[in-house]
């Protein structure tokens, strides 16, 4: 028969094993965190699975529908730039699932348009399975993440983690296509979106008051569009080396076009000769045009310039082609950089006849944050001589960095420049 102490002595043993198995138990509860924009309670408890074969199956599918309204958002004032999954249950992974972007469509997925696809890789428990977007895409309205099979994924285990229900009334599953989608009777499925507010920046360069080469006079028009629905809040910032910003905050009321001739003199109220960029930030998307010109006595002679958005900037690894070229009698060629990272950024550029062979020295440039140089008649610049037809290569050398580069083929006879934009390859 155990003794008293012997009995306080197991007691006591139990108690520690079972407080040890709890702290245990709480230590190995890992909670999804990623994402902006959810309805599970970030808890894996369990997961949805069709086998490997039926991964295979466009019918089969597990999906999420995410109201706007729910995360504060307009539509059109809102983007997504990733998706997340819950990958924190082991299940034998690695497994990839593919994830299709859809509109909502009067309550289920409009699968004719897919908005952005992302691969996720589940089932070994280490973590969320996080895809960022290329580029960020704009939402319309409410939308779907839809987890599918497809051919690719023959073979393949197709599975879902979910909270613990009941569910948000968010999450549903079908087995026979988009039209059969039913709410689950499991909890909700672990699959997020990163959300962000549309706020926009635009940068477009070459915007002047100043005398160039020829007798030229060169003047900048600006535009800025609002086809949005609701007023934008916006702050235009003009730079040019050597001086400090000059900003101007205003309101773009919906619908409204606003239009300055000469931006420099009218918007800024510069008199000195300058030229530089001009940023236009907005707290919503706005369609930023500009045009240099030269005034001559014939009337104005000039060329188009858009806003750039970092989306549509050259990113460190990308190589841009400006073409064609030309430098001789008849023309005269300048190349344009802007840097839209809020870091300095090298670009090189180099020249190649029209056998593309290369011309010249290369050119490199370090470009401030925000801001714009340019080369004026870069065949002289860099020795690359007399061409009749020329192209010209450009990269950034600089990590983390994105650039837009242009070239301004001009007439020598009568100032009028002709824009090239670069061609990302």
């Amino acid at each position: 028969m155990a003794t008293r102490r012997q009995l306080l002595n197991c007691a006591l043993v139990t108690l520690l094993l079972l407080l040890a198995g709890a702290m245990a138990g709480a230590q190995e509860k890992v909670r999804l965190q990623c994402g902006n924009a959810a309805y599970d309670d970030g808890e894996s408890t369990d997961f949805d699975w069709f086998g490997g074969g039926d991964a295979g199956d466009p019918d089969r599918m597990f999906a999420v529908k995410f109201e706007l309204a729910d995360f504060g958002y307009e539509p059109g004032y809102v983007e997504i730039t990733g998706i997340c999954a819950g990958n924190l249950l082991a299940v034998g992974g690695l497994f990839p699932n593919d994830i299709y972007v859809y509109p909502d469509n009067e309550g289920v997925p409009d699968d004719s348009v897919a908005l952005a696809v992302a691969r996720i890789l589940t089932g070994n428990g280490r973590g969320a399975s996080i895809v960022e977007f290329d580029r960020p895409v704009t939402l319309h309205g409410d939308f779907w993440l839809v987890n599918r099979g497809g051919p690719e994924l023959v073979s393949t285990d197709f599975n879902m983690e979910h909270d613990e229900e009941p569910t948000e009334g968010h999450s549903y599953v079908s087995e026979d296509g988009i039209a059969e989608l039913e709410e689950t009777e499991a909890g909700d499925y672990m699959l997020r979106a990163y959300l962000r507010p549309t706020d926009r920046s635009y940068l477009t360069a070459g915007m002047a008051r100043t005398s160039g080469a020829g007798d030229t006079e060169w003047r900048s028009e600006l535009a800025v569009l609002n086809v949005g629905e609701r007023a934008v809040e916006a702050t235009a910032s003009f730079r040019a080396a050597g001086s400090d910003p000059i900003e101007i905050t205003g309101t773009v009321a919906a619908g409204q076009l606003l239009a300055w001739d000469d931006v420099l003199g009218e918007l800024f109220e510069i008199t000195d000769e300058l030229a530089g960029s001009i940023q236009v930030d907005g707290d919503g998307p706005l369609v930023v045009t500009a045009r240099t010109y030269n005034q001559s006595d014939a009337g104005t002679l000039g060329q188009f310039m858009p806003g750039i958005s970092t989306e549509e900037a050259m990113a460190t690894g990308e190589v841009g082609v400006l073409s064609p070229l030309a430098s001789n009698q008849q023309f005269r060629t300048n190349v344009g950089y802007i840097n839209l990272s809020d870091h300095a950024c090298e670009v090189r550029v180099t020249l190649h006849d029209a056998g593309g062979a290369q011309v010249g020295s290369e050119r490199v440039r370090s470009i401030d944050p925000s801001g714009w140089k340019q080369d004026n008649d870069i065949f002289a610049v860099t020795g690359a001589g007399s061409q009749d037809r020329a192209y010209a290569k450009a990269e950034t050398i600089t990590n983390n960095c994105t650039v837009w580069v242009y070239a301004s083929v001009v007439d020598n006879a009568t100032g009028d420049p002709t824009m090239i934009p670069v061609i990302i390859q």
